[in-house]
């Protein structure tokens, strides 16, 4: 098919819109914005592609190329959102960019041309049904976007040294450590929506205490000299990893 750029952008903010309204679903039942992110990353993504790349090298994109075109969005996702620090759980992030990708080839060879019977010959362009939903579309991805962005959680830098414990993490945060730096006392979780990295956590009676608190993350924490357990979760979500 021969997409005009307008056609493009049209027909991939189009798909966007279901992905998008199950990512805000998502995001409650979590306690997590993760979903919203990832969904903004593949709408933006994709359209930086539409405007700097297929739109250019692609005047005619046969139907087999979605597949190639797919994986090349799928992995610029995935790296950037590593580089962005999402915290999204590998396999649902890739269960709602493959059920968004799906979507995208249903609507694009069946729902929109059986529709618009126009659609191939206008190179993808949806009319005045096209300015409405890509209005919409990105005026979703931005304001909950943004959302998202003024309301994430802080990122607190331990310095390098030994730090008093028990530190008490009771406020959603992203606890991260200097090369060096010592927690002497445990650390005390008790708010939803915590991720503490890098930090070496020396004595007291738990090393990390975590109380019915959900989406925890404790990433390449190492720790020693605990009187009980290295690691308390009770009634509590956490994801632990190296």
């Amino acid at each position: 098919m021969s997409f005009t750029l307008r056609g493009r952008l049209e027909s991939r903010l189009a798909a966007a819109l279901l992905p998008f309204a199950a990512a805000v679903a998502l995001a409650p039942l979590l306690h997590a914005w993760w979903p919203i992110e990832l969904v903004g990353l593949m709408v933006g993504i994709g359209v930086l592609l539409d405007l700097a790349v297929y739109h250019r090298l692609l005047p005619y994109q046969p139907g087999w190329a979605a597949l190639p075109l797919g994986l090349l969005e799928l992995g610029a996702t995935i790296g950037l959102a590593l580089l962005l620090d999402l915290n999204a759980p590998l396999g649902p992030a890739l269960a709602l960019f493959g059920a968004g990708w799906l979507l995208a080839q249903v609507l694009g060879h069946a729902l929109l041309p059986y529709f618009r019977l126009t659609y191939a010959e206008d190179g993808g362009e949806l009319g005045r049904l096209g300015l409405g939903i890509s209005t919409l579309a990105a005026a979703a991805v931005l304001v909950s976007g943004a959302t998202a962005w003024t309301i994430r959680p802080p990122t607190i830098h331990l310095a390098t040294g030994v730090h008093q414990g028990p530190l008490l993490l009771d406020r959603p945060q992203r606890l991260v450590g200097e090369p060096g730096a010592v927690v002497r006392g445990g650390i005390v979780v008790t708010s939803d929506d915590v991720h503490v990295r890098d930090v070496t956590i020396f004595g007291g009676e738990n090393g990390i205490e975590v109380r019915d608190s959900e989406s925890i993350v404790l990433e390449r924490v190492r720790i020693g000299g605990a009187t009980l357990d290295g690691i308390s979760a009770r009634r509590s979500s956490v994801r632990i990893s190296d």
